[in-house]
C-alpha cells in the first residue's frame, strides 16, 4: 500500500508540473502598452472621460514601474486636443523607469498648425516611423498620419498624396474614406519592406505598432492604405502580431500568421485601461489591467 501511494503521489507531482510549469518560465523581457490617453482639460463627452487621464495615466505609470520592463508603447492619440495638454502628461510618463516610444496618432496633431512640426521631438522621437530591436526582436512604429489631410505639411508631395488617395476612397464609397484617417503612403510602405527584409536576414521576430487599425476590413477607422499593408506585412512568417488603438474599444482576429490586437482606450468611462506584454519563445502573454484583457498569443 505504501509503494503505491508513493506511486501515485509521484503521477501526480508530475502532472502538476506538467499543467503548471509553464507559468513559472521567465519570459524573455517584458514591455507595456496603452493606448488614447487622449487627455484634454475639458467636460466629459459621452464615454469619454478626458479630464480623468492624467489620474489614470498616473496610475499606470506606478503599476508598470513594479515591472522590469524594456520599454513602454503608446499606440497614438496621447492628447485629444491643445498643445498645452502635452506638458500634462509629459511630466506625468517621464516618471517612467523605462523609455516611452511612441506610435503617432490622429489627435497628436489637433493643435494648432503653428505647433505641428514640434511634436515629434516633443514626444522624443528623431523621425516620425522608426524601429526598435530588443533582444532578437525588431519593433516597427509605423506613422499613419504622415499622409493625411492634418499631418502633413500643405503643399508637400505627401499632402498631395493624400488627397487623391481620399478622393480614390470617396469614390469607392469605403467606410474608412474619413478625414480623422490617414495613410502610411508610398515612401512609409517602402521602408517598412526594407524592415522586414532585414528582420528576415537576421532572423528577427517582428511586431508592428500603429495608431490605426487594417483589421477587420472595411470598417470606418482603418488605415487609408489598409489592403496595402497587408499584402505586404502578410508575406512575412516572421511578424507575430500588429497592435494598435484609434477605435477605443479591445478587438482581437488572427489574420494568416498575424495576431491583429487594438487595445482599450484609456480616455473611456471611469476604469483604467493598459497592459504589459510578456515575450517568450512560442507566445505573449499580455496581462490586462482595468478593462484590458488578458490573452495569450501563440505563434510558432
Amino acid at each position: 500500500m505504501s509503494l503505491l501511494r508513493s506511486v501515485i503521489w509521484v503521477l501526480i507531482c508530475s502532472s502538476c508540473t506538467f499543467l503548471y510549469g509553464q507559468g513559472n518560465e521567465k519570459p524573455k523581457f517584458q514591455f507595456g502598452v496603452i493606448a488614447d490617453v487622449q487627455y484634454c482639460a475639458c467636460e466629459t463627452s459621452g464615454t469619454r472621460n478626458y479630464s480623468q487621464s492624467p489620474a489614470k495615466l498616473t496610475e499606470a505609470v506606478a503599476e508598470l514601474n513594479q515591472h522590469d520592463l524594456k520599454f513602454v508603447a503608446s499606440l497614438g492619440d496621447f492628447i485629444d486636443r491643445d498643445f498645452k495638454s502635452y506638458n500634462t502628461l509629459i511630466k506625468i510618463a517621464d516618471g517612467l523607469k523605462c523609455p516611452l516610444h511612441h506610435a503617432l496618432g490622429n489627435h497628436e496633431y489637433a493643435v494648432e498648425e503653428e505647433f505641428k512640426a514640434q511634436i515629434p521631438e516633443l514626444l522624443g522621437l528623431k523621425d516620425r516611423y522608426y524601429s526598435k530591436t530588443v533582444k532578437g526582436w525588431r519593433f516597427i512604429y509605423l506613422d499613419g498620419n504622415r499622409v493625411s489631410l492634418y499631418g502633413a505639411e500643405r503643399g508637400s508631395e505627401e499632402y498631395a498624396e493624400a488627397e487623391v488617395i481620399l478622393d480614390q476612397l470617396k469614390t469607392a464609397k469605403t467606410p474608412n474614406a474619413q478625414t480623422w484617417n490617414g495613410a502610411l503612403g508610398s515612401k512609409q510602405l517602402a521602408w517598412i519592406k526594407e524592415e522586414l527584409e532585414l528582420a528576415k536576414r537576421k532572423k528577427q521576430r517582428v511586431i508592428l505598432f500603429c495608431h490605426f487599425p487594417i483589421i477587420p476590413k472595411y470598417t470606418a477607422h482603418n488605415l487609408w492604405d489598409d489592403a496595402k499593408l497587408l499584402d505586404v506585412i502578410n508575406e512575412y512568417s516572421n511578424i507575430v502580431a500588429y497592435f494598435n488603438g484609434h477605435t477605443h474599444k479591445g478587438h482581437y482576429q488572427k489574420e494568416g500568421n498575424i495576431h491583429h490586437l487594438a487595445f482599450e482606450g484609456m480616455v473611456e468611462q471611469d476604469t483604467n485601461a493598459f497592459a504589459i506584454v510578456s515575450v517568450f519563445d512560442d507566445r505573449l502573454e499580455i496581462k490586462g489591467y482595468g478593462r484590458e484583457q488578458d490573452r495569450v498569443l501563440e505563434f510558432e
